[in-house]
């Protein structure tokens, strides 16, 4: 006998996005995976004449991915002006991370 083919609800209450906190030096912030439509809206969003603008996705993701403190567009600015790029990069990966997304993924994604 087969496994039990779940119902719309089941599956719902099985896809609990995965969250964790991210370690800055004197604390924490809260980062957590993105939905699939989340995701897809920020490659879409990201692109222009066919080409996936890294710079706009990473920011994509970072925004939405930062759960904890919810920052503002203006907050968000300033932290990216002022925060190291390879921190910056790590909470990017730890978001993808979470989500399943996977860096060659992505590269896929950009070439035509």
């Amino acid at each position: 006998m087969g496994k039990k083919v779940l119902t719309a609800a089941e599956i719902l209450s099985k896809c609990v996005l995965r969250e964790a906190e991210f370690d800055i030096g004197d604390g924490v912030i809260k980062v957590a995976g993105l939905s699939k439509e989340t995701q897809q809206e920020a490659r879409k969003d990201s692109t222009k004449d066919g080409e996936i603008d890294n710079i706009a996705l990473e920011t994509a993701l970072f925004k939405a991915g930062v759960i904890d403190p919810k920052l503002t567009d203006e907050e968000f600015e300033q932290i990216k002006s002022g925060i190291p790029g390879d921190v910056f990069d790590k909470i990017v990966l730890k978001i993808t991370e979470l989500s399943g997304i996977k860096v060659k993924d992505v590269d896929k994604v950009k070439k035509p």
